[in-house]
């Protein structure tokens, strides 16, 4: 007795690409279309301070950072 030999059939793929592309569009489309709602904000009454110092223009405001492979850089007159 013969038996007829069927071929395996492949699983179909997921093209991956097209559907990062579609989604991609997707939610550029949702970004541009989206209307952002404005919350209200509050108005608040800081005191002023009757001690603080304005700073002068002869100030030099200086910031230093260190990286972990110990690169040092450093902004003058930064604000």
């Amino acid at each position: 007795m013969r038996f007829l030999v069927r071929k395996r059939q492949s699983t179909p793929a997921v093209i991956i690409v097209a559907l990062i592309d579609v989604l991609i569009v997707l939610v550029i489309f949702l970004l541009v279309t989206t209307t952002f709602k404005q919350q209200a904000m509050l108005k608040l009454a800081i005191p002023k301070s009757s001690q603080g110092q304005k700073s002068g223009a002869n100030e030099i405001h200086r910031l230093s950072l260190v990286s972990t492979t110990r690169e040092f850089i450093i902004w003058e007159n930064c604000r």
